[in-house]
């Protein structure tokens, strides 16, 4: 996954994911440098639902918690 800082300035990521079971994966992305706001982390949990249905979860460098319902469409 495309996992993006808080800040404009690129710097090199290391990311790690592991499926946990057939449906829930899990992915931990961490900066290489301490930038402005300390070394930012972001973790994903994705636990799909259906082929076509998943969700979400987040925790991002800003300790905010969120979730995203993705549902795929091929045209």
């Amino acid at each position: 996954p495309l996992l993006v800082g808080r800040s404009n300035d690129p710097t090199a990521r290391i990311t790690i994911g592991q499926r946990i079971t057939r449906d829930l994966t899990v992915t931990y992305s961490q900066n290489l440098t301490s930038g402005p706001s300390g070394i930012e982390r972001v973790v994903l949990v994705e636990y799909r639902l259906s082929n076509r249905l998943s969700v979400v979860g987040f925790r991002n460098e800003s300790d905010e918690i969120g979730f995203d319902v993705r549902l795929r469409k091929k045209f």
